[in-house]
């Protein structure tokens, strides 16, 4: 059943910028399961947040933050099911890394008006994830609401 799913054809009302694609498979290296997954949303070049997101399979639990690793109090972008959870104490130990992934991220997304740069961290080794330009299907809807108009008109 994943195969069919995985090779089908466009779907209207997601991602338009697939329709024209053929689906292939894409097969890599497995990492391991319940990895720490970090996502920097860029915006011409320059991180504006971060999500250190947690249980991807099962309870989905993400943590936002800003350049310097601080909480921020939204919610919204990595998708309508996820929930914030308790502060990640090793958020600060892990800070040289993350320093390092946003610098990797203003670089990729620089060629970008508007990325989502995704790594792994493993071993105190960074991975890259992915890059993708529509995020969450584009469904993306911050909270707080004044955010979605913040982040538009630096978009802009």
């Amino acid at each position: 059943p994943w195969k069919r799913k995985a090779l089908s054809k466009f779907v209207k009302d997601r991602e338009q910028q697939y329709q024209y694609i053929d689906p292939e498979v894409f097969v890599e290296e497995h990492l391991g399961n319940n990895l720490s997954d970090y996502k920097f949303f860029c915006i011409h070049g320059k991180f504006k947040v971060g999500i250190l997101m947690k249980g991807r399979f099962k309870k989905v639990c993400d943590y936002y933050f800003d350049r310097d690793l601080n909480k921020l109090n939204i919610s919204g972008l990595g998708g309508p099911a996820h929930g914030n959870c308790k502060y990640y104490n090793f958020i600060k130990n892990e800070k040289n890394q993350i320093k390092r992934m946003i610098e990797m991220s203003e670089k990729i997304s620089s060629l970008f008006e508007f990325a989502r740069i995704d790594f792994y961290l493993i071993n105190d080794k960074i991975y890259f994830g992915e890059i993708t330009f529509t995020p969450v299907a584009c469904g993306v809807n911050l909270k707080p609401q004044s955010l979605n108009k913040k982040y538009g008109l630096e978009w802009v």
